[in-house]
């Protein structure tokens, strides 16, 4: 399975560094950024956390808190629509599949 920052199957880590996101980073994807955002916003939250959300690369603010979210297979942190919509950023093929 290829790298994708935040997206893991159910028992992984859900880790936020600069370098996760570096190592996904591509200079075009191969998938609609629409319909990934769509999916992911759709996933059901199983967790919360208070902890403000900043952008790893430019340090600007996201948003207050965030929460992790599933689709009973993946999970992965609700900033991660927002890295979807600024950089390109390789996802797993397996996880694509699910979508379309």
């Amino acid at each position: 399975m290829s790298f994708a920052p935040r997206i893991f199957r159910l028992g992984g880590r859900c880790l936020v560094t600069k370098e996760l996101y570096e190592a996904a980073l591509v200079d075009s994807v191969n998938y609609d950024k629409s319909a990934v955002i769509n999916y992911l916003v759709k996933g059901k939250s199983i967790a919360h956390c208070g902890k403000e959300c900043r952008d790893v690369f430019t340090d600007e603010f996201i948003a207050l808190s965030f929460a992790v979210q599933t689709d009973g297979e993946y999970y992965w942190r609700s900033d991660l629509p927002y890295y979807i919509s600024q950089y390109n950023l390789k996802l797993p093929s397996d996880f694509l599949k699910k979508i379309y």
